[in-house]
């Protein structure tokens, strides 16, 4: 849950609100950014192939770590620092992050439905598909308002949800 929010929910919400500030639209990537994204998109028939032989954790390893390469990139270019000086920079930035959500979220979508359904909304797209994984948003793409999509569950919490799971399976500690 923890990688859920910081590393992958996050994305969105530190880059939509600075985008509606500026203009509210995705703008295209750099091509910096563009052999990124290419990259992460490569990978999409490996993680299909995790998907069918139940692989679960490295689908979310492979999303946990598509997510870290955008963090990377936000908290190098800091776009929050550019929106005055420079506003396209700080969009592009922002687009690359969103653009690596869209696809993070939609090869999730299967074991997150419900964020993914929050996600679609955000994005003003209709049900996504695994086909639509690795296709960026146009230039000019409006997104709606962000609202928060998914919540941090303190450790507290998962322990309680995990506890009827471990006496059900009688590997509680």
């Amino acid at each position: 849950n923890a990688d859920l929010v910081n590393n992958i929910v996050n994305l969105a919400s530190r880059t939509a609100p600075l985008l509606a500030r500026l203009g509210g639209t995705v703008d295209s990537l750099s091509a910096d950014d563009a052999a990124r994204f290419g990259q992460l998109a490569g990978a999409l028939h490996g993680v299909a192939a995790d998907y069918e032989a139940r692989d679960y954790h490295k689908v979310v390893r492979f999303a946990v770590n598509a997510a870290d390469v955008a963090n990377q990139v936000l908290q190098a270019r800091a776009p929050w620092a550019l929106k005055g000086a420079d506003p396209d920079a700080a969009r592009v930035t922002c687009t690359f992050a969103l653009q690596v959500f869209k696809l993070v979220i939609t090869v999730l979508k299967p074991v997150l439905p419900g964020t993914a359904a929050k996600a679609e909304e955000f994005l003003r797209l209709g049900p996504l598909s695994w086909d639509d994984a690795g296709r960026l948003l146009p230039a000019g793409h409006r997104l709606r308002e962000f609202t928060r999509l998914a919540e941090r569950l303190a450790p507290e919490q998962a322990r309680t949800l995990a506890a009827p799971a471990e006496a059900c399976s009688g590997t509680a500690d």
